[in-house]
């Protein structure tokens, strides 16, 4: 006996580092205000099962009405890896786009990545996709005034150390090419 299983409709939901529960859908009969809940995706990259379960409790307790929605997982990667080269964190911007969530919830800016240029541009990428990132050891939240002036001032940051790596692989050519 064969069974077929459909299309998943969300995106990365093959990929075993997403995981997305599936939740009946409820008719809006058009006359009662929105009641619906803050979709939550969390971004996990720790395999022991910690991260996930600090980070559902601090929806339940930070984010009294959400409803975790996704989670989404890249064990075994190095914090200096680029954000596209992370199937679980491409996941994230692919489903952001696709207004799968409203807030992403991780344990803290460096399980984005541990170089402040790629935590600002996956920032930037879900800002425009209108998705808040909260980081909950550091309370960071973009969709707050402090949050998005924490985020302004790593734009700062990324853009000088941008800068001065420019400027150490022309002073490393540079030398290179006066010394033979």
């Amino acid at each position: 006996m064969s069974t077929t299983t459909p299309a998943s409709p969300h995106p990365g939901h093959d990929n075993p580092a997403v995981t997305v529960p599936t939740t009946p859908q409820t008719p809006d009969d058009g006359d009662a205000p929105s009641s619906a809940p803050i979709r939550v995706a969390l971004y996990i990259t720790d395999a022991s099962g910690n991260q996930e379960q600090f980070l559902r409790r601090y929806a339940e307790e930070h984010l009294p009405d959400s409803a975790v929605v996704a989670t989404y997982r890249d064990n075994g990667y190095p914090g200096r890896t680029q954000p596209t080269l992370r199937p679980g964190l491409r996941d994230v911007l692919t489903a952001a786009t696709s207004g799968l969530f409203d807030v992403l919830l991780t344990e803290r800016l460096t399980r984005i990545s541990r170089r402040v240029d790629y935590v600002v541009d996956v920032a930037g990428q879900l800002q425009a996709a209108s998705i808040r990132l909260i980081t909950a050891d550091q309370e960071i939240d973009t969709g707050t005034p402090l949050g998005h002036t924490v985020m302004a001032m790593a734009g700062v940051l990324a853009k000088a150390q941008r800068e001065h790596d420019r400027a150490h692989r022309q002073a490393t050519r540079s030398g290179a090419a006066h010394n033979p």
